[in-house]
């Protein structure tokens, strides 16, 4: 499945770790030729990548060959019907979005305070949660400035949340958080 995504643009770029997030949302699919894989004006939530096959969009319409296709058919056209027997990836593209942000090819910078949030989601600690669970966490964060020597967390204080340092360091000081200079 691995040497499947790789094959395409989306994926190319993506580290070991993401891939295998993407690979545990993707599902294999084969279809006979003469059906279709999305009727014109139906909407699917997933992004299909084209393995094997040819393929007749519509709106755009075109003729696909899997040979040259390095990008999703779907979403992109309004309708694809197969030419030939097709094998294709369907990715499930909802939770795991925010990867797929940064790996497709063309995808802007992502500015420095982006940069903390994919070294967060790439940590030891992270990797063991599923995507949905990563949006939420990343979704409920507040930002909060501290200033050099500021108290954060107090030693034996009862905690009703947690922090995760995005820019500087902290220094630790008789067993308390204390935000250091960045």
């Amino acid at each position: 499945m691995i040497e499947n995504l790789r094959q395409f643009e989306a994926f190319a770029n993506l580290d070991w770790p993401a891939l295998m997030t993407v690979a545990r949302h993707t599902r294999r699919m084969r279809i006979p030729a003469n059906r279709w894989l999305i009727r014109p004006g139906q909407v699917l939530e997933d992004a299909f990548y084209l393995v094997r096959g040819r393929v007749k969009t519509f709106a755009p319409d075109g003729i696909v060959n899997a040979r040259t296709c390095r990008t999703a058919v779907y979403p992109g056209v309004d309708g694809v019907l197969t030419m030939s027997r097709c094998e294709w990836l369907r990715v499930d593209t909802s939770p795991i979005a925010f990867l797929l942000e940064g790996g497709a090819a063309g995808a802007e910078e992502q500015s420095d305070a982006d940069e903390w949030q994919i070294r967060f989601l790439r940590s030891h600690m992270m990797s063991q949660l599923a995507p949905a669970v990563w949006q939420r966490i990343l979704g409920d964060l507040q930002p909060r400035e501290c200033l050099p020597g500021e108290l954060i967390i107090e030693h034996g204080a009862p905690a009703d949340c947690s922090y995760i340092m995005a820019i500087g360091r902290e220094a630790l000081a008789r067993a308390s958080w204390q935000a250091g200079i960045a």
